[in-house]
């Protein structure tokens, strides 16, 4: 049987990204973090969140470890990587269309005060 971490044990892992990292690497405290930091983060890629602190941990660690999730995520789902970068250019670019059309919104707005501002005498 492995060591738990969470709710998995080392020799549970599915990812061949974390099985090949392990090998050969030494039994220590900084490895054995970095190796439970990745299983963290296959869980995230299985989908297996619990609460609100294991999903805002989660996310953090896959800042911290962008690359090793990206791998963990495309061994295990192979393609979802690429829909999420699909997903994240599309929203992305939704939210400068937003962020244009409340430009425009805002450059109309003063047009029509200035005119509304001469309209009662005023100057420029």
């Amino acid at each position: 049987m492995g060591t738990l971490i969470g709710d998995l044990m080392y020799d549970e892992i599915k990812s061949n990204y974390i099985k090949k990292k392990i090998k050969g690497m030494r039994w220590n405290e900084k490895n054995r973090k970095y190796i439970n930091d990745l299983m963290c983060l296959e869980r995230l890629a299985l989908g297996r969140i619990g609460g609100m602190a294991d999903s805002y941990y989660l996310h953090n660690l896959k800042d911290k470890h962008k690359k090793e999730y990206e791998a963990i995520l495309e061994d295990l789902k192979p393609g979802e990587l690429e829909r999420i970068r699909k997903r994240e250019l599309k929203e992305k670019e939704k939210e400068e269309r937003e962020h244009q059309r409340f430009l425009e919104q805002e450059r109309k707005e003063e047009i029509n005060a200035k005119k509304r501002w001469l309209k009662m005498g005023g100057k420029l």
